[in-house]
C-alpha cells in the first residue's frame, strides 16, 4: 500500500477543501461565488506507468455549486482532475490548466478531450436541429424550453443529460448519453430491438422509448420514464414482490436470439478476475491470504458453457425503477452474452455489498433475488455455475471498490472479499467483520 498516493487520493477526495481551488481556476466560474462542491466520480488507477509518474493515478470528476453576482438560482459547473504520482507528472499532460499546488491538471467539462463533442451535446440550439434531424418519431419541431442540465459526468468516458422539450404544445422530458467511443452505435441497436419488445410482452422489462440518435455527437436519446426508483420499493413492503419479478423478467430477455456484441463467458470473467487480483494484491499486500485461495480455486472451478445468452452485465438496483407495476430497465452499456446464471448473480453480488440497506436486510434481499430467480427462470439453474459467477462477481466489487477509492475503500474491499470466499455461502450469513 503506498501510504503517500492513499493520502493524497483522500485529500484529492476532500470536496470541502479542493472545491475553492478549482473554483478559482475554472474559467466559467468567474465572477461566481461557490456555493459547494460535490466528488462525483473517481477512478483510481494502478500500473507501472502511474506508479512512476508517467500516467495519471487519480482520475476525478467534480460538480461545483455556484452562483452568478445578483443570481438567486445556482448552476453546476462540472470538471475533472488527473492527478500523478509524481509531483511534476502533471507537466507532461498535453492539455488542461495545470494545478502545481496538486500535481494536477483542471479541464472542465466541455474541453474532455475525449469527449470532444461536449459543447454541442450540450447546446439547445444544437440538439433541436439533432432532434429534428434525427428523431426517431413524433410530429413537429422540438423545442428545448430549458437549458440541458448534466446528470452524469464519467471522464473521458460519457455525459448523461436530461433536457426539457416540448413539441406541439406537449411538454416532455428526455434523456441523452453522449459517449467518447463508439459503444452509442450498439446502445442505440438494442434500444430499436428491446423497447417494441417490452412494450408487447407482460413481464418483460419495461425500456425509455428512444427519441434519437447522432452519429456527429456520438450520442443516444430516450424519452424520460416516470416511476419509482427499485432502491426505494425495496425498502418497503412491495420489497418481495418486486424482486420475485426478476426472474421472469429475465428469461424473456435471455429467451430472445442473442443481441449482445461482447462476451461476459465464465473464460473472460476469469481473464479479468485474475488481473484484478493481482493488482488489489500489489495494493493490499495483507490480503494475499484471501485472494491467493479464490483465484486458486476459481480458475479450477470455472464452468461449462453450454449456451450463451443476452446479459444486462450491470445488473442492480439502481438499474431500475417501477410504474404499473412493471419493472423498468436502463443502461446497457455493458449489454452481452454470458451464462444464464450471470446477472442475477450479478445482482446478489451487488446487494450483499450495498451499503445503501443494514446487512440483515440486504442478505435477506439478496437470497429472496436468488431463489425467486431459481424458482421462476426458463433454465436449470446450475448451482455450481451460480457458486463461480457469485465469487467472481464478489471479487469485482472489491476491485470496484479500490478503483473508486472512496473514504471507507479497504473496509468494502475487504468485505466483498470475505463474502466472496464463501461463494453462495454468503447467501446464508454474513462473515465476521462485516462492514455495516
Amino acid at each position: 500500500m503506498n501510504t503517500a498516493l492513499d493520502l493524497r487520493s483522500a485529500q484529492l477526495m476532500d470536496a470541502e477543501r479542493i472545491g475553492p481551488v478549482l473554483h478559482a481556476a475554472l474559467p466559467g466560474c468567474k465572477g461566481t461565488r461557490l456555493l459547494d462542491a460535490q466528488v462525483h466520480q473517481s477512478r483510481r488507477r494502478l500500473s507501472r506507468k502511474s506508479e512512476e509518474g508517467r500516467a495519471p493515478f487519480l482520475e476525478l470528476a467534480y460538480a461545483l455549486n455556484v452562483c452568478a453576482p445578483g443570481d438567486t438560482t445556482p448552476h453546476t459547473q462540472w470538471c475533472s482532475v488527473q492527478a500523478w504520482a509524481q509531483a511534476t507528472g502533471w507537466e507532461a499532460a498535453s492539455t488542461g490548466h495545470r494545478l502545481p499546488v496538486l500535481g494536477a491538471v483542471l479541464q472542465p467539462l466541455q474541453r474532455d478531450p475525449d469527449l470532444p463533442q461536449l459543447t454541442r451535446f450540450l447546446d439547445a440550439q444544437a440538439v433541436q436541429h439533432t432532434l429534428a434531424r434525427n428523431g426517431l418519431g413524433g410530429q413537429g419541431p422540438v423545442h428545448l424550453t430549458a437549458a440541458p442540465e448534466v446528470r452524469r459526468y464519467e471522464p473521458r468516458s460519457h455525459v448523461v443529460a436530461r433536457y426539457e422539450t416540448q413539441r406541439l404544445g406537449q411538454r416532455r422530458a428526455i434523456w441523452g448519453k453522449a459517449y467518447a467511443g463508439e459503444t452509442w452505435r450498439d446502445v442505440a441497436r438494442l434500444l430499436l430491438l428491446l423497447w417494441p419488445h417490452g412494450q408487447s410482452t407482460p413481464g418483460a422489462f419495461v425500456l425509455a422509448r428512444p427519441a434519437a440518435t447522432s452519429q456527429d455527437l456520438r450520442a443516444v436519446w430516450q424519452d424520460e420514464l416516470p416511476g419509482q426508483p427499485l432502491r426505494e420499493q425495496l425498502h418497503g413492503p412491495q420489497a418481495l414482490q418486486r424482486l420475485s419479478q426478476l426472474g421472469p423478467a429475465l428469461a424473456h430477455l435471455q429467451n430472445l436470439r442473442p443481441l449482445g456484441q461482447n462476451l461476459l463467458s465464465p473464460p473472460s470473467l476469469l481473464a479479468r478476475a485474475l488481473k484484478q487480483a493481482g493488482k488489489l494484491q500489489r495494493a493490499q499486500p495483507a490480503w494475499q491470504s484471501l485472494l491467493q485461495p479464490l483465484t486458486t480455486a476459481l480458475a479450477h472451478a470455472a464452468p461449462a458453457t453450454p449456451r450463451l445468452v443476452n446479459v444486462h452485465g450491470d445488473f442492480h438496483v439502481d438499474q431500475m425503477t417501477v410504474a404499473d407495476d412493471r419493472l423498468q430497465l436502463f443502461d446497457l452499456d455493458n449489454f452481452a452474452l454470458g451464462h444464464p446464471v450471470h446477472d442475477i448473480a450479478d445482482f446478489a453480488s451487488q446487494l450483499l455489498t450495498d451499503d445503501g440497506f443494514e446487512p440483515a436486510q440486504r442478505l435477506a434481499l439478496a437470497r429472496h433475488a436468488v431463489q425467486a430467480a431459481t424458482d421462476t427462470a426458463a433454465w436449470t439453474v446450475d448451482a455450481a455455475a451460480l457458486d463461480w459467477h457469485l465469487r467472481v462477481l464478489l471479487l469485482r466489487k472489491a476491485y470496484s471498490f479500490f478503483v473508486r477509492h472512496r473514504p471507507g475503500w479497504t473496509q468494502r474491499a475487504q468485505h466483498a472479499l470475505q463474502l466472496a470466499t464463501l461463494g453462495s455461502g454468503a447467501l446464508q450469513s454474513e462473515p465476521l467483520g462485516a462492514a455495516a
